[in-house]
């Protein structure tokens, strides 16, 4: 744009916050392993280039949602992963990909992705005993699955398990899970045995969350 016209516009610079778009995403009913992996590398979320044609962006991302919506019925990982690379680049796509599927077993013996998590309707059914993944990326997915079906019903079953999440993620599950609700207040029963309740607000309600805190590392 020459610099005489560029001087008759009013320029504003946006900064994109992943907080903001998580909490529209959930009301959006953007996939929630979209959002996971999001929380998990938060710098993909939007990163403009030029001279690609295709780029990681707010809108690209729930984009790759609908995509998954419209592959569900014929799941092909392949022809999955190519779409994925037409809506935000190779280097995001592949990212997202390997986020979904379990790594090769000789680079990450232990290491479970958002596909091969423990079931949802499981924990719901043996909260006490079902198993709980060691990797952060697992947990991000576990604890945004859990508040997509978050309900006023099941979430003292909820609470139970994440319990046995370190606490970063029994607040993201809570926080997330805060803006579905459209009835009474979610009553989180978090351990609260060491520490004094924290209180989650969100634009509709607040919800107070009690949970113990771990000393730092």
């Amino acid at each position: 744009m020459p610099t005489p016209l560029r001087n008759r516009f009013v320029h504003l610079e946006f900064e994109v916050d992943l907080q903001e778009w998580s909490e529209w995403a959930i009301q959006a009913a953007v996939r929630p392993e979209v959002i996971a992996f999001l929380r998990f590398r938060p710098e993909l979320l939007s990163a403009f280039d030029r001279d690609a044609n295709a780029f990681p962006s707010p809108r690209s991302w729930e984009f790759v949602s609908r995509i998954l919506d419209a592959l569900d019925s014929q799941p092909n990982p392949s022809v999955e992963h190519e779409v994925i690379v037409g809506a935000v680049g190779t280097g995001a796509a592949t990212e997202f990909s390997g986020f979904l599927r379990p790594r090769t077993a000789w680079v990450y013996r232990t290491d479970t992705m958002f596909r091969e998590l423990p079931n949802i309707d499981a924990i719901l059914l043996n909260t006490a005993q079902e198993s709980v993944p060691d990797n952060a990326a697992a947990q991000y997915a576990v604890a945004s699955a859990l508040a997509r079906c978050a309900s006023d019903t099941n979430f003292d079953r909820i609470c139970i398990y994440l319990n046995r999440l370190p606490t970063e993620f029994r607040v993201l599950c809570v926080r997330d899970a805060t803006p579905r609700s459209t009835g009474q207040a979610l009553g989180p029963q978090l351990d609260s045995s060491s520490s004094p309740s924290r209180t989650i607000t969100s634009s509709r309600r607040q919800v107070t969350a009690p949970f113990t805190m771990r000393p730092p590392c």
